[in-house]
């Protein structure tokens, strides 16, 4: 059966006949086309209908007219070339290179994941440890605050009234030379203590330097003393001057740090602090969670032992608390400026 082989189909246009007729001109075998007969298996006749698309061979027919022609079977049929695949790029040398380096850097960076890992449990044991020898070795007595803790609390007072009956936790003071009796325990004596001469100013007592500190950030200090225990004025000159010794600004002492001697009978003395409840919380919570359950409208009350060998204060429930505040203003309002 004769076709002819041009017909197009779709947009695909069969070319057999042109591909074939330039093959055999161009290839050389025009000349010589018993040759690709005897290798195709066909007669010299099928081969001139072919070439003048004037009959239409078998798959097998064309595939072995491809393989003696050494082109594929789209180019034999269609006109078109195979696409010709774009060869792998090698990047030589750097690729590897770089490939390395960041494998190296992978690792390092799991390695120090690990690390981190590490160090985290490390530490949540350590501080587990310590909290559970804290706990076991130093209980803290519920209402009781050790002098430390006390120490601690007024670093953060905008506010303190205190109201002392010798002043030993901010100076030392030194037995007077001139007296036949120490100094110190007519100091400590209480309301019914005979008045001594004026004892020196050795040195700055732990408190002092809280003092200072709070003074320099502008905060306030009202000091309240018993009368009937002795002349405090030489006492509270001293005071002052070594307060200016790291506080030069001493207007800044005078204004913000008055000292007054109240006649009324006292047996112990107390603090009172206005705290920055924010900045405790923030920067020393435990303390924080120790002492909020005894806070009133931001206040904290504490009793000064009557003794020495106490290093502990005991902290006011709110009930008393606010009733020491308003002895404590009752009693400023009445007393004598020092």
């Amino acid at each position: 059966m004769r076709e002819q082989t041009t017909a197009t189909r779709g947009d695909t246009k069969i070319k057999l006949h042109e591909i074939l007729t330039r093959l055999l001109t161009e290839g050389g075998f025009s000349g010589t086309r018993k040759q690709v007969c005897a290798a195709v298996g066909i007669s010299p006749s099928a081969l001139s209908q072919m070439a003048r698309g004037q009959t239409k061979p078998s798959l097998e027919t064309l595939v072995r007219l491809a393989a003696f022609f050494r082109v594929s079977l789209d180019f034999l049929v269609l006109g078109e070339q195979p696409a010709t695949p774009a060869p792998a790029t090698d990047y030589g040398p750097l690729a590897r290179y770089i490939d390395l380096s960041l494998a190296r850097l992978q690792g390092q960076s799991d390695e120090r994941v690990e690390l981190v890992a590490r160090i985290g449990r490390a530490l949540a044991e350590q501080i587990e440890d310590v909290a559970r020898e804290v706990a076991s070795t130093s209980p803290s007595l519920a209402g009781v605050l050790k002098d430390e803790e006390t120490m601690l609390l007024e670093a953060y007072s905008v506010q303190t009234w205190i109201f002392s009956m010798n002043l030993h936790y901010d100076i030392i003071l030194t037995p007077d030379p001139r007296s036949t009796s120490d100094t110190l325990e007519g100091v400590d004596g209480g309301a019914g203590a005979p008045a001594t001469p004026a004892a020196g100013v050795e040195a700055a007592g732990r408190f002092l330097p809280v003092v200072a500190k709070n003074l320099a950030r502008g905060r306030h200090y009202r000091f309240l003393l018993p009368a009937a225990v002795r002349d405090w004025r030489p006492v509270v000159q001293r005071y002052r001057t070594l307060l200016t010794r790291d506080l030069p600004n001493a207007q800044a002492v005078l204004s913000n740090c008055p000292f007054r001697a109240t006649p009324s009978p006292c047996v112990a003395g107390f603090g009172l602090y206005q705290l920055d409840l924010a900045s405790l919380e923030q920067e020393a919570p435990l303390l924080f969670a120790q002492v909020r359950h005894a806070v009133r409208e931001g206040w904290l009350g504490y009793l000064i032992p009557p003794s020495r060998e106490l290093q502990a204060d005991a902290l006011m429930d709110r009930l008393h608390l606010e009733h020491a505040r308003r002895t404590f203003a009752e009693l400023w309002r009445r007393a004598q400026p020092q």
